[in-house]
């Protein structure tokens, strides 16, 4: 997890490892026991219709936006965070 914002290269890095998993749940219908607890909560909540939870969206933020940034993401409900996860799941 980076301390610092890993910047629009890095989340797009994330992205398409996330875009990559993703596709595998969907392609084998289900998600890959291999993948860390982290990972596999991630992909469960872009497949859930409902949406990220908070859980998912504490989970990935760090690795999103940094400590400080999740830390204000956090503290505001997790919208950006929320929306990074609803626009992977749509891919």
């Amino acid at each position: 997890m980076p301390l610092s914002d890993p910047g629009p290269a890095g989340r797009e890095q994330v992205a398409a490892r996330f875009r990559g998993l993703l596709a595998d749940a969907r392609r084998r219908g289900c998600i890959d026991p291999r993948l860390s607890d982290g990972e596999q909560q991630i992909i469960a909540a872009l497949l859930d219709p409902a949406g990220p939870s908070t859980d998912a969206c504490a989970a990935i933020a760090t690795a999103l936006w940094g400590l400080s940034g999740a830390e204000a993401d956090a503290g505001a409900g997790y919208p950006r965070t929320w929306a990074f996860l609803r626009d992977l799941a749509r891919c």
